[in-house]
């Protein structure tokens, strides 16, 4: 009874172990597919990988071949952009189809030349010109920022004070118009800039100034320290009137008084109505010659 006790329980032993061992055969199987699953996946993104690698080897070589396209363009595409040259930059813009001449409304240029374009940047040395709005891709809100600042800086100008020199010998009279203090056009002109990077950025900005400064600046009177001086003289026996212009006591410009010949901006400002007015003011006679101008059509 014993030997058979002991044959049932060895048997039932083995039955449990045998179960044991097709569960754990089981599993494995399934580890073994899902591992086979992921293998195949990886071998094929890497076959693909190699592939597209390939290929853009294929075309980079083709490319080399190209009887247009210069090895300098050639290193650009591999992305050596720290190496590119201009005239690299300037084939990859023509294979585009986007070269200087790519457009009947416009031309290409590098920043670098377009700085170097001669045109009109203000109107009037008050409003941005058609022309800079369009080359500088300025809107028209931008545009009414940059007008408003160099108003700005208009009504700061002090505007034109003079000194009066009492008149004496062959002078009728002398006006000196100041310019302002260096350190205020300075002050101005930073003011200015800083305005225009704020309405447009600092890389307009800069391709617009300093021109633009320099226009603006030749509108507010006066541009420098300058002396008008308006003598007695005589031309062929007559009585006749000259005028000359001096800065830093040297004259750099002298003309007979007429009614078309006037000095520098300024004058008009204190005297609208030209040398008439300033006759009246100094108490002096303007000659015929001027009077026959006048009176001619």
């Amino acid at each position: 009874m014993v030997s058979v006790g002991f044959g049932v329980i060895s048997f039932s032993s083995f039955q449990s172990a045998a179960k044991r061992t097709r569960a754990a055969t089981v599993i494995d199987r399934e580890q073994l597919a899902v591992a086979t699953n992921r293998l195949a996946q990886v071998r094929a993104k890497v076959s693909s990988v190699r592939e597209a690698l390939r290929a853009k080897q294929n075309r980079l070589g083709q490319f080399a071949r190209h009887p247009y396209i210069s090895p300098e363009l050639v290193q650009l595409l591999k992305g050596n952009f720290s190496k590119a040259t201009p005239a690299a930059w300037a084939e990859l813009r023509q294979q585009l189809g986007i070269g200087w001449d790519a457009s009947p409304d416009y031309v290409l240029v590098s920043k670098s030349v377009l700085k170097q374009v001669q045109y009109s940047r203000l109107t009037s040395g008050k409003h941005l010109t058609d022309t800079a709005c369009h080359i500088l891709g300025i809107s028209p809100e931008q545009e009414s920022a940059v007008d408003s600042v160099f108003r700005h800086g208009r009504d700061e100008w002090p505007g034109v004070s003079l000194k009066r020199t009492q008149p004496s010998g062959d002078i009728v009279a002398e006006y000196t118009a100041v310019a302002p203090a260096p350190a205020f056009v300075q002050s101005l002109s930073n003011s200015v800039a800083a305005g225009i990077v704020k309405a447009i950025g600092p890389e307009r900005a800069n391709l617009l100034l300093p021109d633009a400064w320099r226009e603006f600046r030749g509108t507010l009177l006066p541009t420098a320290t300058e002396t008008m001086t308006v003598r007695r003289t005589e031309v062929g026996g007559q009585p006749d009137l000259v005028f000359e212009m001096s800065r830093d006591g040297k004259v750099y410009f002298s003309s007979p008084v007429r009614y078309a010949h006037l000095p520098s901006g300024w004058f008009l400002a204190r005297f609208p109505g030209g040398w008439a007015e300033l006759a009246r003011t100094e108490g002096f006679n303007l000659p015929k010659r001027y009077q026959n101008q006048r009176a001619s059509p």
